[in-house]
């Protein structure tokens, strides 16, 4: 199977849908997070930076 997010190969369902709900979902958020709020992750990466 392919996770239809990343097109990340697995095995069977079990583990499909452990990837879409953690794995990708994590990685999907964050993508959009920063879309929606870019000028607080600039902020923040800049910060912990020093």
């Amino acid at each position: 199977m392919e996770c239809h997010l990343c097109g990340k190969q697995v095995e069977d369902i079990k583990i499909y849908v452990e990837h879409v709900l953690y794995e990708c979902a994590q990685a999907a958020n964050q993508q959009r997070d920063q879309e929606i709020y870019p000028h607080y992750y600039m902020e923040h990466r800049s910060s912990s930076v020093h």
